[in-house]
């Protein structure tokens, strides 16, 4: 969970960069590019590599949300676990289901995990069908969990993203053959892009107390933050506060005495210089009348 999140950080950055990049030169050629002519050889390769940047995110957060869905809390009691580590549907969850809802998301679901269907129908249109279910049927949407919506909300982007580049005719073809002949080697830069995070990811929290600290069943976290604002509440989300304190203070002591750098550390020049909101200590309002 800590590693996607930074990551989700640093690779939108990239995609934002690239983009703003691409705009910028659109704008510098715009009186050379027409049809029937060849793109600029830096523009062409900077789209190759920004469309390929954002097709290998869509496959990773494709991954993420088939290896989440089926054990999300909603649908959790619908699937079990094999020996493999792989979620498979239960009898419970696709036989002979008369929920019109479920069905509709299992179908969806499938469509969504196969590649075959997904190149036939298109992920940015697989996306809208998803979007409309979501805000159509309340009794659907209750069955995606908030981290799914999470990550298919970004899946979403990425989506509308690829198609406006499948768009940019004629040249997108040629830029979708280019990313086919040299797959490859645009994985590899894939992998190289994101090499710095390779021990963060590869480093675990086994045999530490992080899994105490940041256990949230306990109620360590709990943030009354909706509630009215009195003396409990506020020392309820100053508590809470302290303990997200004491767990990232521990996480990072981790990885600083393992690898000797945080995930933060990668990321910083990203989110630049931030101070952290904290609750201040409750202070009895002052009566009306009383100096």
């Amino acid at each position: 969970m800590l590693d996607d999140a930074h990551i989700c950080v640093f690779l939108w950055d990239e995609i934002a960069r690239r983009i703003t990049e691409l705009h910028a030169m659109s704008q510098k050629y715009a009186n050379i590019i027409g049809v029937g002519k060849e793109l600029p050889k830096d523009y062409f390769e900077l789209m190759v590599e920004t469309r390929f940047l954002l097709e290998a995110m869509s496959l990773d957060l494709i991954d993420l949300v088939k290896t989440g869905f089926p054990p999300s809390p909603p649908l959790r009691e619908l699937f079990v676990r094999n020996d493999d580590k792989f979620y498979q549907k239960s009898d419970l969850g696709v036989a002979g289901n008369s929920n019109k809802a479920l069905n509709r998301i299992f179908s969806l679901l499938r469509c969504f995990s196969n590649k075959g269907m997904r190149d036939f129908l298109t992920l940015h249109v697989l996306m809208d069908e998803l979007e409309r279910f979501v805000q159509d049927d309340p009794e659907g949407k209750s069955y995606i969990s908030s981290w799914v919506i999470f990550h298919v909300s970004q899946l979403s982007v990425i989506s509308e993203c690829l198609h406006q580049f499948h768009l940019y005719q004629p040249w997108a073809k040629h830029v979708e053959s280019a990313i086919e002949k040299r797959k490859m080697t645009l994985l590899d830069g894939y992998s190289k892009l994101l090499r710095p995070f390779t021990p963060i990811i590869i480093l675990k929290f086994y045999h530490t107390r992080l899994a105490k600290l940041g256990n949230p069943h306990d109620g360590k976290f709990n943030y009354p933050i909706h509630k009215p604002r009195n003396k409990a509440n506020v020392n309820i989300m100053r508590a809470a506060e302290d303990a997200l304190d004491t767990f990232w203070k521990a996480a990072d002591a981790h990885w600083k005495a393992r690898i000797g750098k945080t995930p933060h550390m990668l990321i910083k020049d990203i989110l630049g210089d931030r101070t952290l909101q904290r609750t201040p200590p409750w202070v009895e309002p002052t009566r009306p009348g009383n100096s």
